[in-house]
């Protein structure tokens, strides 16, 4: 989650509007403290967004990674699918390769997978920037 934050990050150096920031701060949220009450509010970012855009994207992934997708409300718990929180992060990313032009998306996917490859060999740290 919080590679996919930092890429959005780098892609859209600043440049997200309030809506998408408000998404975007509630996922971070989550990613440092997935507790029910983050992934509510991650839920309420994402509809506050419509459910579009890379942020929103984000913060649904966050909320569908609770242990329950029903309306808060509800008496009964439903869990998500297995697959809804990676689904959610990779139409993110889509969105993101085709923010703008340069670099073009080829190479654009090319340095998410480059700065994947780096978080996880611990190269990248996940607090701070993604400059590339």
């Amino acid at each position: 989650m919080i590679w996919g934050c930092r890429v959005v990050e780098n892609v859209y150096g600043g440049e997200l509007d309030a809506v998408q920031t408000r998404a975007h701060q509630a996922a971070m949220r989550w990613a440092g403290d997935p507790s029910e009450a983050t992934c509510r509010d991650a839920e309420r970012a994402a509809e506050h967004a419509e459910h579009e855009g890379p942020s929103a994207m984000l913060a649904l992934a966050a909320f569908w990674c609770g242990d329950n997708i029903a309306p808060a409300e509800s008496p009964s718990a439903v869990p998500p699918h297995e697959t809804l929180f990676t689904r959610a992060v990779a139409a993110s990313l889509i969105q993101a390769l085709y923010a703008s032009p340069d670099p073009p998306p080829e190479r654009q996917f090319a340095n998410f997978l480059q700065w994947s490859a780096e978080v996880e060999s611990g190269e990248r740290p996940v607090q701070g920037t993604t400059d590339h």
